[in-house]
């Protein structure tokens, strides 16, 4: 199954000032991983759309959007479609079309 990242960085750790002064940018871990399906629904609460109306794009049941959307909720830690399209935006994982 294909998964979606979404990043935070990681701290450094117990390193002295001058290693990470030289060593590079910390790696990135994921903080939460998105199925390619549940980014495409995010997409579409982003668009606006109804549980309905997504469910009938897909061509899937309105209880499977449902389900996709709470796990998009945990995994992006919001509580509202608008929270999680927001901070999807923010860690470039959802842009807007235009």
């Amino acid at each position: 199954m294909d998964m979606i990242h979404t990043d935070t960085p990681t701290h450094p750790g117990s390193q002295s000032p001058a290693a990470q002064e030289s060593s590079p940018a910390p790696p990135r871990v994921p903080f939460r991983t998105l199925t390619r399906r549940e980014l495409g629904i995010l997409q579409m609460f982003a668009e606006g759309m109804s549980n309905k109306r997504i469910a009938q794009s897909l061509g899937i049941a309105p209880e499977t959007v449902k389900s996709h959307a709470k796990n998009i909720f945990i995994k992006m830690a919001s509580r509202t479609r608008a929270q999680a399209a927001a901070r999807a935006r923010a860690i470039g994982i959802l842009y807007d079309e235009g």
